[in-house]
């Protein structure tokens, strides 16, 4: 699956997609002091059902959520950011936001929902950093990892995963943006 930026900022899934997968998004940042991260689960009308996963029915995800900051001039170190907490503005019954930051990038997850009635809707998580990223001279660069892995393979067969019984993983359309709001940070209506 190949990610496009959009005119928001969000990224949208084409290509030969998959039901799964491992993204990676690196951004550069002149931000001092990031507190925590907001992963916005986005609709878009070329999602099947609207999404915000990339097939299927629309269903995703995040089995885990990482971060890392290492300097963009003469990088030396590369600094793994762990998060104090995650809290969603939905959760599914066994697929809390805790799970997507608990080190286990193959079993558990987050998703909003395992029925319609919130699965094709807009959703968001915020992952508050333990110590704040202070940011290096010069800039930041973040590298994200989102882990999505799926174990059906193709994606249009549309069979279901082996243990959480969800037909898609990956997100169609998602944003990830930080703010530097003292703690605790809170989930945006």
């Amino acid at each position: 699956t190949k990610y496009e930026k959009q005119e928001d900022g969000s990224l949208l899934g084409g290509g030969d997609v998959k039901p799964g997968s491992v993204s990676h998004v690196w951004v550069d940042t002149t931000l001092t002091n990031i507190t925590g991260f907001r992963l916005e689960a986005l609709r878009h009308s070329n999602l099947p059902y609207g999404g915000p996963g990339l097939v299927a029915r629309g269903s995703f995800l995040v089995k885990e959520f990482t971060c890392q900051a290492y300097a963009l001039q003469n990088p030396t170190v590369t600094n793994k950011i762990k998060f104090a907490r995650a809290l969603a503005d939905a959760e599914a019954p066994g697929f809390s936001i805790t799970n997507a930051v608990d080190g286990n990038t193959d079993k558990g997850g987050w998703t909003s929902s395992l029925v319609p009635v919130l699965r094709n809707q807009e959703h968001r998580a915020v992952f508050e950093c333990a110590e704040p990223i202070a940011g290096f001279p010069g800039g930041t660069r973040l590298v994200f990892t989102i882990y999505q892995k799926h174990s059906s393979g193709d994606g249009h067969s549309g069979d279901l995963d082996k243990e959480t019984k969800l037909d898609c993983h990956a997100l169609g359309r998602f944003r990830i943006s930080a703010t530097t709001t003292a703690s605790p940070l809170r989930v945006d209506p």
